[in-house]
């Protein structure tokens, strides 16, 4: 699940702006109740575990099917915080 965490902090930080960034993760508070007392760093850390659970849930076993899906469920999992139009 290692992969999967530290690839969401990747494209996070490589496709959001901090003002991107900073939207998503109020969003992401917002919708799971957190505390206005917890830090950016800790919401981000959140979301990486989120989608490390995320992509586990998937099934899949050569490496092609596994490096597809990685790709995808990034795109997929940010177009839940993102409207469509945003990531082209």
């Amino acid at each position: 699940g290692v992969p999967y965490h530290e690839a969401w902090h990747y494209v996070n930080l490589l496709i959001n702006t901090p003002s991107q960034r900073q939207d998503l993760y109020e969003e992401y508070m917002d919708a799971h109740n957190i505390s206005d007392n917890t830090t950016f760093a800790e919401v981000e850390e959140m979301m990486a575990e989120d989608f490390r659970r995320y992509c586990e849930m998937k099934e899949g076993y050569s490496f092609t099917d596994k490096l597809k899906r990685l790709f995808n469920n990034i795109l997929t999992f940010l177009h839940i915080y993102k409207k469509d139009d945003q990531i082209q």
